[in-house]
């Protein structure tokens, strides 16, 4: 019989479950993790503590648990906490701490400096959200401004389930919605990078592949 395993990756904790195709759960499992504030206003993880060893832990604990071959695992399933700006290598080393989701208030400055730089309204109509302390596109400026050895280094910038699927396929991908979560570098008429805006903060180069569905068509922009 084939089995699904799934990992979620949160705040504090990472969560586990391992199924078999009739949707019976044979395993679960939660690891517990840190999220580090080295000052008021930031919000960090260790990717390859938090992320990767939590993953790596609870794939294993799942298996064990539930008894089963590993090669009856016929599909991985990867969710995360989102949006973040994690800088890498091409080798897929992490540089610094990821820099976490809205927690993390670091970048407002640049919200600003980018509102009045793309136009808010603009970027409302072209990627369906304003600029908060959500958006990867500020604090990506925000590194380039405070970090610029860091940002010199930089090679990719990705966020929690596309550095997993790197470390497990060697791909750097991403699906549509979390590709829409990467504000403001998604189009959603296009379904794909807008890059005029991305060249204004990094290299078009830096962000994932968007994995299609076999009906999208990437942005040329």
């Amino acid at each position: 019989m084939r089995h699904l395993l799934g990992i979620d990756i949160g705040s504090y904790s990472s969560k586990g479950v391992l199924l078999d195709e009739t949707g019976t759960i044979r395993a679960m499992a939660q690891r517990k993790h840190d999220m580090r504030v080295p000052e008021p206003g930031l919000a960090e993880h260790d990717a390859l503590q938090d992320w990767w060893e939590g993953f790596r832990t609870l794939s294993m604990q799942l298996i064990v648990d539930s008894g089963i071959n590993p090669a009856a695992i016929a599909a991985i399933g990867c969710s995360g906490i989102g949006p973040c700006a994690l800088p890498v290598t091409e080798a897929g080393e992490p540089l610094r701490p990821a820099i976490l989701y809205g927690v993390d208030t670091r970048a407002e400055a640049e919200i600003e400096e980018l509102n009045v730089e793309l136009g808010a309204p603009a970027l409302l109509a072209r990627t369906g959200n304003t600029l908060t302390t959500q958006s990867v596109g500020p604090k990506v400026r925000w590194l380039a401004k405070q970090e610029p050895d860091t940002f010199s280094k930089t090679a990719r910038i990705v966020g929690c389930p596309t550095f997993i699927v790197h470390r497990l396929t060697g791909q750097w991908v991403v699906d549509h919605y979390g590709a829409s979560c990467y504000t403001p570098f998604y189009d959603l008429a296009a379904k794909g990078w807008h890059r005029e805006t991305i060249e204004r903060i990094c290299p078009v180069e830096w962000l994932p592949e968007i994995a299609c569905d076999g009906d999208c068509r990437p942005c040329e922009h």
